[in-house]
């Protein structure tokens, strides 16, 4: 990872991605200079940078969390993009469903 820098009013959120998604974009780990307050922010700032694979793997047709995938923050299952993001949040991005 590079050099991040906190502008203000900004939030350093921890992102650890394990399966698919990891893969799509090319890491496990990120850290997030976040500006916005929700997890819908979030995942549209991740989609940002690091492109649509995030949305497409994260969320079903109907814009909302994508049962295959689980979304936790101090070890609680979010299932709702309303939840808020704090600073200093660890969100760990995980597959659900594996093959047999």
């Amino acid at each position: 990872m590079g050099l991040r820098v906190r502008l203000r009013n900004e939030a350093m959120v921890y992102i650890r991605i394990y399966g698919v998604l990891s893969k799509d974009i090319g890491r496990s780990h990120v850290e997030v200079a976040f500006g916005g307050s929700t997890l819908a922010d979030l995942v549209d700032q991740m989609a940002g940078q690091y492109g649509p694979a995030v949305k497409s793997e994260l969320l079903d047709e109907e814009g909302n969390l994508d049962f295959a995938y689980g979304v936790f923050k101090a070890g609680d299952r979010i299932m709702d993009l309303k939840a808020t993001v704090e600073d200093g949040a660890e969100i760990v991005i995980v597959n659900m469903l594996g093959g047999g």
